[in-house]
């Protein structure tokens, strides 16, 4: 499986978005700071409403 990155709009803000072949999973990302993003997955099986899955990503030197 590999990866295709691109942007995409959710609820109002753009995000960079990663799509997984064969998958129905989106990964969300958005800059909190210079070190962190914070990113959501959900995905074409996911109800509107959630659950979503939320998750930090650092910058580690």
């Amino acid at each position: 499986m590999s990866p295709a990155c691109g942007t995409s709009k959710v609820r109002g803000e753009v995000t960079a978005t990663m799509v997984y072949d064969g998958q129905p999973i989106f990964d969300h990302f958005k800059r909190v700071d210079d070190t962190t993003l914070m990113g959501i997955m959900n995905g074409k099986e996911f109800p509107e409403d959630g659950p979503f899955f939320c998750f930090i990503l650092e910058y580690a030197a």
